[in-house]
């Protein structure tokens, strides 16, 4: 190993993070801008599709035109769409695996379907219009995240190594979003990052990850939504929560019924990785192309 390479990669991977949160904030604003020029539910698709574009160029800037690195490393082949919505499948069924634990506990309870009308259409288009800014999120955090930093990191060290850089990172960025998040809550980031990373490897390319990202954040945000504390409740299926703080989710944090819902995802991987040979080697370094390995 060498440290000086382990340094510039640590280097790319905070100025790759860096650069991607300029890039999340203007492809915000520009959305915003776009909308109030045009109509402004269109705002809302825009930020998605202002993300992707954006941090695919970036990506493939740093990798392929800075670090002159294959692209093939990223993980990132041709549209995938089978892994793509199996992943989106999978990212459903794990927020809906958790309502409907709640709902059998007693711990949520409906409280008003909101129909009044979001961005000047009706509440229920601008629900299914999120998924384009979901898209983007989980497509962007994938290819920085679980793509760029990762890969570029485990070229240098060993891939457990790498792991935890590009895992701390992303809790970083995260804390950053989302001021005041319980341990709880950054637990769950941690593992929820490290289920990405494992299904990246064990399904051959990030397009499943990419998807269960997507849907996850998309069904606990937008279809189901908690009435917990203040500030406006985006979803259209409004519920109360009665259940424990640790265990029920809330406002920004994630109960422990959460975190026990990506250990499992995070185990089902683990267990698939080892079944079809394609599990992880934690102390050994990744080649360039993203799919080999090296022990030096």
């Amino acid at each position: 190993m060498n440290l000086r390479r382990v340094l510039a990669g640590v280097g790319w991977s905070l100025l790759c993070s860096a650069l991607f949160l300029g890039i999340a904030a203007g492809s915000f604003l520009g959305g915003r801008a776009l909308g109030k020029q045009t109509v402004s539910w269109l705002a809302t698709p825009a930020r998605g599709v202002f993300a992707i574009g954006g941090v695919l160029l970036l990506v493939w800037v740093m990798r392929v035109k800075v670090n002159r690195s294959p692209w093939a490393g990223i993980g990132l082949p041709r549209l995938q769409a089978g892994r793509l919505w199996s992943g989106a499948i999978c990212g459903c069924s794990a927020i809906l695996l958790v309502m409907g634990v709640e709902a059998a506990l007693g711990w949520i309870h409906f409280a008003r379907i909101a129909s009044e009308p979001r961005g000047g259409i009706s509440n229920k288009w601008m629900i299914w219009l999120q998924l384009v800014p979901s898209l983007g999120t989980g497509f962007s955090e994938e290819l920085v995240y679980r793509g760029y930093i990762f890969q570029t990191m485990a070229e240098r060290t060993k891939v457990w190594v790498a792991a935890l850089v590009s895992l701390f990172v992303f809790a970083v960025v995260h804390m950053v979003g989302a001021p005041g998040l319980n341990l709880t809550t950054l637990l769950c980031i941690m593992v929820v990052g490290l289920s990405f990373l494992v299904m990246r490897f064990v399904t051959g390319s990030l397009w499943f990850p990419i998807g269960f990202h997507a849907m996850f954040d998309w069904t606990q945000t937008f279809p189901f939504g908690l009435t917990v504390g203040s500030g406006p409740d985006p979803s259209l299926v409004h519920f109360h929560l009665s259940g424990p703080p640790l265990w029920a989710s809330g406002d920004n944090d994630f109960g422990l019924l959460y975190l026990l819902s990506m250990l499992l995802a995070l185990a089902i991987a683990l267990l698939y990785g080892r079944y079809t040979g394609s599990a992880i080697r934690w102390n050994s370094l990744l080649a360039v192309n993203g799919s080999s390995w090296s022990k030096n």
